[in-house]
């Protein structure tokens, strides 16, 4: 179980990742992040390191082992544009 501390601790760690190009999680063994509770309460301590407000919420499909994936999709990572098509893979051929 992953203590108050090391929860801060994560969260420092994970949010300094964010926008490297090649993120390392070199998190060590007793940081091991075992269940969804935890990986939320690191979220949430992520969230106050970061200075932008919360818009929504993303979840991968669960992985081969069952684990989940979620983040908050924050406030600075959203674009706003007019035209957002949609192309079948045989449009973008045509394209090129």
């Amino acid at each position: 179980m992953v203590q108050q501390t090391n929860i801060n601790d994560i969260a420092k760690h994970l949010f300094s990742q964010r926008h490297c190009v090649s993120p390392e999680s070199n998190l060590l063994p007793e940081q091991h992040i075992d269940s969804i509770e935890t990986a939320l309460e690191i979220q949430v301590a992520m969230i106050a390191l970061n200075q932008h407000n919360v818009t929504g919420w993303k979840c991968l499909t669960p992985r081969d082992n069952g684990d989940l994936i979620v983040a908050p999709i924050l406030a600075d990572a959203i674009v706003n544009q007019h035209d957002c098509a949609i192309l079948s893979s045989a449009q973008l051929y045509h394209l090129h």
